[in-house]
């Protein structure tokens, strides 16, 4: 059992430097609670970036890692629906993926959490080894886990205005544990969007999401799938609310958007990088689904970004 007598909440939100920018790893923020039955939770507002309520929710702009100790609750994402959770669960939260979650009343719960970013994990979620379809797992070692975030949580309560590079490497060792334990909640079957769906449609959205790079097409994903078209087709629109067509437009679109305003790759480079098959056919995309050119798409998303960092940097 986890002595937490001298604490009940204590988070820590951090500066970040240009050396761990450089990494690809670096740690925002970190925090443990404990919360008992019938406690409001969260315990005390947090900045407002990241609090969020039942009722509201909230969309990151980084990645979390939470962990529950103890206790047991229920997480929620647009992609996921409900999921319960019990002790020794992991919770991945993804930037700009609606999400909420909240302990049992009957029992409270004890947390551990991280916020990171980076250039690393945001490679490993376009590769597919972590991805917001598949958010909550359980996991064995809880003793290596804990240690892990109470040392993090030590390091940056000392001194939070530096983090010691090794801070880099303890992040990436809970991220580590998780990826050696990974296991879905329904091995057969994920939720999604509150119903459990098929292991047609559950390996449709894995290529869709791991290959909308490549010119893929409706067919093509039924070829891989290993499932006549109009039978794919049929479960997935009946599963999942809306066409193959339409998960790969949402796909290719979230993957542009993401370019667009973090790297200074071409238009060009960037639709070709996300799957469409021309420039023209991007923009056709954008102005139908965001009413916006990529152009200034960039240019509108980049001018958000200089000004945060300004803001960072006057604060520094």
């Amino acid at each position: 059992m986890t002595d937490h007598t001298t604490r009940k909440e204590s988070f820590v939100y951090v500066p970040v430097t240009e050396t761990q920018i450089k990494l690809g790893l670096y740690l925002t923020g970190s925090g443990t609670d404990v919360v008992g039955p019938d406690d409001v939770y969260p315990h005390q507002p947090h900045p407002e970036l990241y609090n969020f309520t039942w009722n509201s929710g909230r969309v990151l702009p980084e990645y979390q890692f939470v962990f529950i100790a103890e206790g047991t609750g229920e997480f929620e994402s647009k992609q996921t629906g409900k999921i319960e959770i019990k002790p020794g669960t992991m919770m991945i939260l993804f930037p700009d993926v609606w999400h909420r979650y909240r302990p049992s009343k009957a029992s409270g719960w004890t947390e551990y959490w991280i916020s990171v970013n980076g250039d690393l994990i945001f490679d490993w979620q376009q590769r597919g080894i972590l991805s917001p379809l598949d958010p909550v797992h359980h996991l064995q070692n809880a003793a290596v886990l804990i240690k892990q975030y109470n040392e993090i949580i030590r390091l940056i309560t000392e001194n939070p205005r530096h983090q010691p590079t090794s801070i880099s490497a303890r992040v990436l060792r809970i991220i580590t544990e998780v990826l050696d334990q990974m296991q879905p909640v329904y091995p057969n079957m994920r939720s999604l969007g509150g119903k459990r769906h098929s292991a047609h449609v559950i390996a449709a959205m894995t290529e869709i999401w791991n290959h909308s790079h490549w010119q893929l097409s409706v067919s093509m994903v039924a070829d891989r799938v290993g499932v006549n078209r109009r039978t794919l087709e049929r479960l997935f629109e009946k599963e999942v609310g809306h066409t193959i067509h339409n998960e790969l437009t949402k796909c290719r679109l979230d993957r542009a958007t993401r370019m667009l305003i973090e790297t200074q790759v071409p238009i060009k480079s960037v639709a070709y990088a996300s799957g469409f098959s021309t420039a023209s056919t991007m923009s056709r995309v954008f102005q139908r689904e965001l009413n916006i050119s990529p152009t200034e798409y960039r240019r509108a998303g980049q001018q958000v970004t200089s000004l945060t960092s300004r803001r960072n940097d006057s604060n520094s």
